[in-house]
C-alpha cells in the first residue's frame, strides 16, 4: 500500500513536471545570432574597440560597444584614459546569414563618454580625478566574413571564425574612421 502511494505521488510529480513547468518539455527554443569583433587600432590615442551586435528572431537588435583610449591631453598636460560604453536595443540594421558566413550593421548607439585624467603625462600618478562628458551617439558599420568551419561551443551554441571590418563615428577623439581589420572576430548561433 505504501509503494503504491509512493509510485502516485511521484507519478502525480512528474506528470505536474511534463505539463505543467514550462521549458522541461516541448517548449519551444530560441536561437539568437551575434557576431563579435575586436580591434586594437595603433593610432596616438590607443584605441581599442569591442563591438558585438545580436538578434534573436523578432526582436530589434542589440548592440554592444565599449571604446577605450588612453592619451596625453598636451593643452592641460594630463594623461586621460577615456572610456565608451553603449549596450541594450539601437537604431540598428543587423543581418547575420543562419550558417554563419557572413553579417553586416549599420547602427547608431547612444552610450556614456567618460575621461579619467592623471596629471603629468610623463610621469602619471596620484588619483584620477573623473570628468563626466555625458551622453554621445556614435555612428557604426561593420561586416563579418566567415572563415573555417563550424565549431561547437558548448551545449547550444556553435561559432564559426570571420575576418571583420569596421567604420566608426562620433563626436571628440571618437572620430575615428576607419577601424581597419579586426584582431579577432566571431560569428556565434546560441539556440537554448
Amino acid at each position: 500500500m505504501k509503494l503504491r502511494r509512493l509510485v502516485g505521488v511521484f507519478a502525480s510529480i512528474l506528470l505536474m513536471t511534463v505539463v505543467l513547468v514550462p521549458g522541461v518539455s516541448g517548449a519551444a527554443t530560441r536561437t539568437t545570432f551575434s557576431a563579435t569583433g575586436f580591434w586594437q587600432l595603433n593610432d596616438a590615442r590607443h584605441t581599442a574597440v569591442s563591438l558585438e551586435p545580436t538578434r534573436a528572431r523578432g526582436e530589434a537588435p542589440g548592440v554592444f560597444v565599449q571604446i577605450e583610449q588612453e592619451f596625453c591631453d598636451t593643452r592641460t598636460d594630463q594623461e586621460v584614459f577615456r572610456g565608451f560604453a553603449a549596450q541594450g536595443p539601437a537604431l540598428a540594421l543587423f543581418a547575420i546569414d543562419r550558417k554563419l558566413h557572413r553579417a553586416s550593421l549599420a547602427a547608431v548607439v547612444t552610450g556614456h563618454l567618460v575621461d579619467q585624467r592623471l596629471r603629468s603625462c610623463s610621469n602619471p600618478t596620484g588619483q584620477p580625478t573623473t570628468v563626466d562628458l555625458g551622453k554621445v551617439n556614435v555612428v557604426l558599420a561593420a561586416q563579418w566574413t566567415g572563415v573555417g568551419p563550424i565549431q561547437p561551443v558548448q551545449p547550444g551554441i556553435v561559432a564559426r571564425s570571420a575576418r571583420a571590418f569596421g567604420i566608426l563615428s562620433g563626436p571628440r577623439t571618437l572620430r575615428i574612421g576607419s577601424l581597419g581589420s579586426a584582431e579577432f572576430a566571431e560569428l556565434r548561433r546560441t539556440t537554448l
